[in-house]
């Protein structure tokens, strides 16, 4: 994964922004350019009881001269150059996919969002839609930051979606230690299945071990299958279901970055209100990678 350009969502909210912090620490890093985007969004709802176009026209010069220099002013004092600002007038999660898709970009950083109205209610954030498209990686930052990642955690359930989402997070932060953890999970109707047949508890628990064993050794050949063998921080294999671990993962103190996968873009996963990615967004006390497939 080369990283030519960044696209980040600013919110301009306060006089300290983390997106803005940690999408310029990954573009020196990467050498990368850098394009920031604010979306005026509020002026859409209030449109249609301007009374003149010129007002209009005049109300929308000043709120852009506005974000204009309020960004301005986050980047006074920088030893960076390569960065481009655009402003634009729409829905964010909108204007954002559209600058990153006529951008190319390699990356989009944005921050968690809070659903204010009843649509995002409805339908999601501006994160959970973007990380649902899954047409570029996104990394959803919450903490403030200038520092490189040190502490990586990669949920991995061999999916292809979680595989690249292993391969992204190591050519982003390559610096990084980066730990694997991997869920064992028994169904529960097929445990209760057991109990019921008769199965005794050591016999369940053996199976148990048996399967994380295998989960093991399927870790290690997939890992060396993809050169990355060498990856220090080693494999955690945890007990539990998918969405309870992957919540609990993003809200571990001990690192500073969860990187999954997200199957995201057809219209079911779309639908799926209560996923494992949305659920560990709106539970996350850390940053979180997002890379999606089909």
């Amino acid at each position: 994964m080369s990283i030519k350009t960044i696209v980040a969502g600013v919110a301009l909210e306060t006089d300290t922004d983390p997106v803005l912090e940690r999408a310029l620490q990954l573009a020196q890093m990467h050498e990368a350019r850098l394009v920031l985007v604010h979306v005026l969004e509020n002026l859409i709802l209030v449109e249609d009881d301007i009374g003149t176009w010129s007002t209009l026209g005049t109300l929308r010069q000043t709120l852009e001269d506005n974000a204009r220099a309020h960004i301005g002013r986050l980047l006074a004092d920088r030893d960076y150059q390569n960065v481009d600002v655009i402003v634009d007038h729409g829905r964010a999660h909108e204007s954002i996919e559209a600058t990153a898709r006529a951008e190319q970009a390699d990356l989009l950083v944005i921050g968690p969002g809070n659903p204010n109205t009843l649509r995002e209610r409805l339908f999601g954030s501006t994160a959970d839609r973007l990380t649902r498209n899954g047409r570029v990686p996104v990394l959803v930052v919450r903490t403030q930051s200038d520092e490189p990642y040190r502490r990586v955690t990669i949920a991995m359930d061999f999916s292809p979606s979680s595989q690249l989402a292993l391969k992204k997070a190591v050519a982003l932060t390559p610096v990084s230690m980066f730990e694997i953890v991997h869920v064992v999970e028994l169904p529960l109707p097929f445990e209760q299945a057991m109990l019921k047949a008769g199965t005794p508890a050591n016999e369940i628990d053996a199976y148990r071990r048996s399967k994380a064993k295998a989960a093991g050794s399927k870790l290690n050949d997939l890992l060396a299958d993809m050169g990355l063998e060498r990856l220090t921080g080693g494999v955690r294999l945890v007990d539990g279901t998918p969405a309870d671990i992957v919540a609990e993962l993003s809200r571990e103190e001990t690192g500073d970055l969860l990187a999954l996968g997200s199957h995201g873009r057809n219209v079911a996963s779309r639908a799926l209100l209560g996923s494992v990615t949305r659920r560990a967004l709106h539970s996350a006390s850390r940053d979180i990678l997002v890379v999606a497939t089909a």
